[in-house]
C-alpha cells in the first residue's frame, strides 16, 4: 500500500525550491530512489547538477494554474474535472504529476531549460495523510527523513514544528502533528541501502533488510 508525502529540495540560502507531492512516498520507493540518486557512481556530479538546476525551477501561482486549466476549457473553481481533462492537463504540464515522486530529481538535472512546479509544502499540515517527507538541504548539506502521523507535539528545533495543522484536525480527539525528524544524514556520508532501510522501516520489515 502506497503512502503519501513530499520530497523537498532546499537551496544554499535555506529556501524550499522544490516541495513535490508524492503519491507513493514510502521508504521502499521514494526514499530509496532519492538515496540512490544522491549515492553511488557520479553522485557528486548529480548533486552539483541538482543544486544548479534549482535556479530553473519556479512555483506557479494559483492564478497561473487556474489559467492553465482554463486553456483546456476547465474552470477549476467550479467544474468537476473529468479523468480525460486531468490527463490532458498533466500531459501539458507533466511536472505537476503526483506520480513523479523522486523522479523529479532527474527532471531537474536534465537539460530542460525551465521547470514549472507546484508548491505542496503546506501538505505537511495534513497530519493524518502526510506520512513521509524527504528533504535534501544544501544549506545544511543533509538528507533528512521525516515520519508523519505523530500524536505528540514536535519539540524545539523541529523543521515542521510551526507548520499549521489543517483546521479539520484541530478538534479531533487524538490530534496528529506534522512529520517528525527520524534521521538526518550528511550528503557526504550517506548510508547503504540496507542500513537506510534498517533505520527507517517499520519493525515488520527489519529482518528483510538486516545485514
Amino acid at each position: 500500500m502506497s503512502s503519501r508525502g513530499l520530497i523537498c529540495v532546499v537551496d544554499k540560502e535555506g529556501e524550499y525550491r522544490v516541495s513535490q507531492y508524492c503519491r507513493d512516498a514510502s521508504p521502499e520507493t521514494t526514499g530509496t530512489n532519492a538515496l540512490n540518486f544522491l549515492s553511488g557512481e557520479d553522485s557528486e556530479k548529480r548533486k552539483n547538477l541538482l543544486l544548479s538546476g534549482l535556479k530553473k525551477c519556479r512555483y506557479v501561482s494559483i492564478a497561473e494554474r487556474s489559467q492553465m486549466w482554463a486553456d483546456i476549457g476547465v474552470d477549476i473553481f467550479t467544474d468537476n474535472v473529468s479523468d480525460e481533462k486531468h490527463d490532458e492537463f498533466i500531459a501539458n504540464h507533466p511536472y505537476f504529476s503526483k506520480n513523479l515522486n523522486a523522479d523529479i530529481l532527474s527532471v531537474i538535472i536534465s537539460d530542460i531549460p525551465g521547470i514549472d512546479l507546484i508548491s505542496s509544502l503546506e501538505f505537511v499540515g495534513d497530519c493524518l495523510f502526510c506520512e513521509w517527507v524527504y528533504v535534501i538541504d544544501f544549506s545544511k548539506n543533509t538528507f533528512e527523513v521525516y515520519q508523519g502521523m505523530n500524536t505528540e507535539p514536535l519539540g524545539e528545533g523541529e523543521r515542521f514544528r510551526d507548520f499549521a495543522i489543517f483546521d479539520e484536525y484541530k478538534d479531533a480527539e487524538e490530534t496528529s502533528y506534522p512529520p517528525r525528524l527520524l534521521v538526518s544524514y550528511s550528503l557526504d556520508n550517506l548510508p547503504t541501502h540496507e542500513a537506510f532501510m534498517r533505520c527507517i522501516c517499520l519493525d515488520e520489515h527489519y529482518d528483510e533488510y538486516e545485514i
